[in-house]
C-alpha cells in the first residue's frame, strides 16, 4: 500500500507581516487522508488598517478553513475504504453547510443577504483520500492536487480548469471594476459562485467555498 505524504509551505514575504493566518489543513492518524482550506482575505479592514481577527486572535478565513478541515476529514474517515468520487463530492457538501453556520454565527448573514459573496468568509480547498492505489480528490478553484513519484515525477496536477476566471481577458469595464479596491465588493459579488456570468460566450466566474449552494458545481473531483 501507497503512503499519503503531505507538504506544509507557508509564504514568505508576500503579505504585511501584521497579516493573521487564514489557511488550515489536517491529515488523519487513522486512514490516508488529508485536507486543506485556502483563506481567502476578507476585504473589512479596522479603522486603523490593520486586519480584522475575533477576541480568540484568530482571522475569519482561518476560522471557516479549519471547519473545512476538521469536518471533512472525520466524514472521510467514517466511510474509509468505501470512498469515491461520490463521496468525495458529498464531503465538500457537508463541510459547505458547515462554513454557512459558521458564516451565520460570526457575521450574522445568510446565503440570502444580496452582499453574502463579498462580506462572508470564503476558501478554495482540497481534499484526498488514498484507497490501496487510488487517490479519490475533490478541489476548487487554485486549491488543487499533486502527485509526485519518488524520483521526483509530477504524475498528476491539478488546475482549475474552465471554471478559473480569465481575468486577462476581462472586458475593460471589469478590469477597472476588479482594479478598484473601492468597487471589489461588487466585483466579487458579481464573479464568485456565479455560473450565469457569461460574457461573449465565456463562463468568467469561479468558485469558493462560503455556505452558498451555488458553489458545489465549481467543486472538481477525480
Amino acid at each position: 500500500m501507497k503512503t499519503l505524504t503531505y507538504t506544509y509551505s507557508p509564504k514568505l514575504g508576500v503579505y504585511s507581516v501584521d497579516k493573521p493566518n487564514e489557511d488550515a489543513f489536517k491529515v488523519s492518524g487513522n486512514s490516508p487522508i488529508a485536507a486543506v482550506g485556502d483563506g481567502i482575505t476578507l476585504l473589512k479592514r479596522n479603522d486603523d488598517g490593520s486586519y480584522q481577527i475575533f477576541e480568540d486572535g484568530k482571522s475569519g478565513p482561518y476560522k471557516v478553513a479549519k471547519i473545512f478541515c476538521e469536518s471533512i476529514v472525520p466524514f472521510l474517515e467514517s466511510k474509509f475504504p468505501n470512498i469515491n468520487k461520490d463521496v468525495i463530492r458529498e464531503s465538500f457538501n457537508l463541510a459547505n453547510q458547515k462554513i454557512k453556520e459558521e458564516n451565520k454565527r460570526l457575521l450574522g448573514i445568510d446565503t440570502d443577504n444580496p452582499d453574502y459573496g463579498s462580506e462572508s468568509f470564503a476558501i478554495t480547498a482540497a481534499a484526498a483520500a488514498l484507497v490501496e492505489n487510488n487517490l479519490y480528490y475533490g478541489f476548487m478553484y487554485d486549491c488543487g492536487i499533486a502527485v509526485i513519484s519518488g524520483d521526483g515525477r509530477i504524475k498528476l496536477l491539478t488546475s482549475p480548469g474552465p471554471k478559473k476566471p480569465k481575468t486577462k481577458e476581462l472586458p475593460d469595464h471589469l478590469k477597472q471594476l476588479k482594479e478598484e479596491s473601492k468597487e471589489l465588493r461588487a466585483y466579487r459579488n458579481k464573479i464568485r459562485n456565479n455560473p450565469e456570468f457569461i460574457v461573449d460566450g465565456d463562463m468568467f466566474s469561479h468558485g469558493v467555498l462560503n455556505g452558498q449552494e451555488r458553489a458545489l458545481p465549481y467543486v472538481e473531483t477525480g
